[in-house]
């Protein structure tokens, strides 16, 4: 593509009318998600919260002070602990409407993608991924619009600092962007790839307590999330591939995703701004689709990817805008819009038959919590950290102690407690979703029961059975 003289820092037209969109898109995404019961995993990370430190088990540790911040304002709540992370969201969008020349078509299409409209409701440690790769990515790329462009290095640190205090997925954006400044105009490549550098060392030492926590843990948040990515023991092959491409079709809207990779062939050849959103975004996409065919793929595993994509969409500051590509973005924008608007109907008053629906198991954990606290017995186990995580939610202080039986799944943030508080009690009761056969726990306790617990929809329909059983002289 052609690229059209540098116009200087002038506002782009439309700013203050996408700041509008954006807030109003705020509004309505903390008015959900005060209405919605949290997720399993959302559950997980607020017990995190209850304990703060420099990193955990899964992922470092950004997520769980996001919670407390919410939660020392609106208390212990769905609002509170998913606000932090949705206000940091749109503080975060923000820097990124002045590197385009239609923010307001930025600010629809971060808007309507089912990623954003829809997952950045939840707390999880994607958002404070996506808000730092944003901070981050409209750092470096005023670096290489401004002169000089040391005055954005800040900027651009504390983002990719945030990123990674988020996800470590992070670590990957600095050599990306290192390439995107090598091949700028001569003049600029010098400047900029040694401002990247330094942008990238301030990253490092803002997210250096994490460092520092995975030293003395024996690094166990990094191994886990190599392993977790790439250390499958059934690699998926093509079929991997072919799944994660269709998830990243369906969390990009369909025709919005289609829109953001023409929009990354018009400008593969425009320096500056598309050249960092660019290589921010199909290397990425590119690198976990390539992944997935090592491991069993998870669909958000290339989120901050659709960051690039969008503003490739709403035409890079310098470049010749793409009309035709506008236009699909526009249209793109309203079928993603009908969709995630059905998707809430869907979460608030449900209208299909779905196998397996995940809307009909929202609060159930508060079905759970209830008659297993009701037991009146101090010490709860289950085999998976989610349903340990929704009985510290739903229930009182008798359950603030449930936690995950060593061994019999994956390990856990409850792990790494369980061995900074000394030896467990050796009774209570056992909580595991209904199976067939008797429990691993046989092992390890004398027991009895089971007793049956059951969750049920609106139409009293059972959405999720437990088996709870007594037991005693346990030998964790």
């Amino acid at each position: 593509m052609a690229e059209r003289a540098d116009t200087g820092p002038v506002p782009p037209r439309g700013l203050a009318q996408a700041i509008a969109l954006l807030a109003a898109a705020t509004l309505i995404r903390l008015a959900i998600a005060a209405s919605l019961p949290l997720v399993d995993d959302e559950a997980y990370y607020w017990t995190w919260s209850t304990r703060l430190a420099a990193g955990y088990y899964d992922h470092p540790p950004a997520i769980a002070w996001i919670i407390e911040a919410g939660t020392a304002m609106f208390g212990k709540t769905a609002l509170g602990v998913r606000a932090g992370g949705i206000v940091l969201t749109f503080v975060a969008t923000l820097p990124l409407l002045t590197l385009v020349e239609s923010p307001v078509l930025l600010a629809t299409v971060l808007s309507t993608l089912p990623l954003f409209a829809l997952g950045g409701i939840l707390a999880t440690p994607d958002i404070p991924l996506i808000a730092g790769w944003m901070l981050a990515l409209a750092g470096v790329s005023r670096m290489a619009d401004s002169s000089p462009p040391w005055r954005w290095a800040l900027l651009a640190g504390l983002g990719g600092g945030l990123a990674a205090l988020g996800k470590y997925t992070a670590w990957g954006f600095w050599p990306l962007v290192g390439i995107a400044a090598l091949t700028l105009p001569k003049l600029q490549r010098v400047s900029r790839t040694l401002t990247v550098l330094l942008a990238a060392l301030l990253a490092l030492a803002t997210s250096a307590p994490n460092l520092l926590w995975n030293a003395d843990h024996d690094y166990v948040s990094v191994a886990f999330q190599l392993h977790h990515g790439l250390g499958a023991t059934a690699a998926p092959g093509i079929a991997g591939a072919l799944e994660f491409a269709a998830a990243q079709l369906g969390l990009g809207g369909g025709v919005l995703f289609g829109a953001g990779l023409a929009a990354a062939w018009a400008h593969r050849h425009t320096a500056k701004i598309a050249r960092f959103a660019l290589c921010t975004s199909v290397p990425v996409l590119a690198f976990f689709t390539l992944a997935a065919t090592r491991s069993h793929p998870e669909a958000n595993w290339a989120a901050p990817a659709f960051v690039g994509l969008a503003v490739l969409i709403a035409g890079p500051k310098g470049a010749i805008p793409t009309p035709r590509i506008a236009r699909t973005a526009w249209i793109g924008s309203g079928v993603a819009w009908t969709l995630c608007a059905g998707v809430v109907v869907h979460a608030f008053h449900p209208f299909l038959r779905i196998p397996n629906d995940p809307v009909a198991r929202l609060g159930m954990g508060a079905q759970l919590a209830s008659p297993v606290e009701a037991w009146g017995v101090p010490n709860v186990w289950t085999p998976r950290y989610q349903e340990a995580a929704l009985l510290r939610w739903y229930g009182g202080a008798g359950l603030a102690g449930a936690t995950t039986v060593p061994g019999l799944d994956r390990a856990d943030q409850f792990d790494i407690w369980r061995a900074e508080d000394g030896p467990s009690p050796r009774d209570g009761l056992f909580v595991r979703g209904w199976r067939a056969g008797e429990p691993v726990i046989d092992t390890l306790c004398e027991r009895g029961g089971p007793n049956l617990v059951e969750a049920h929809d609106d139409a009293g329909a059972v959405t999720s059975r437990w088996q709870v059983y007594e037991v005693h002289d346990c030998r964790f």
